[in-house]
């Protein structure tokens, strides 16, 4: 992921705890921040709206929420895919 900083202050503003425990990629953010199911959904929207992807299109995404490292591999996954996908779509209109 290009910055980081940016997931961990979305993952900041939403935590419905907020503790003095700095977040790393190790942090879990239903054990350490204690995100419930409400606090989750809005994180999905939130990552939606910052990066263009649905982090539900995952055929894992339940096994991911839990560590900042793996949110952050799949938000990868996702923006390396519609890149992908986008990039094909041009080839094909010029083809």
């Amino acid at each position: 992921m290009e910055n980081t900083n940016e997931l961990y202050e979305i993952i900041e503003n939403l935590s419905p705890t907020k503790l003095n425990k700095k977040i790393d990629d190790n942090t879990n953010i239903m054990e350490d921040l204690h995100f419930d199911s409400i606090a989750i959904v809005e994180f999905f929207v939130e990552i939606e709206r910052k990066y263009g992807v649905d982090f539900t299109e995952l055929p894992d995404f339940l096994d991911r929420i839990s560590c900042v490292k793996y949110i952050q591999r799949g938000i990868d996954e996702l923006i390396l895919k519609n890149r992908s996908s986008a990039n094909s779509g041009m080839k094909e209109q010029k083809g």
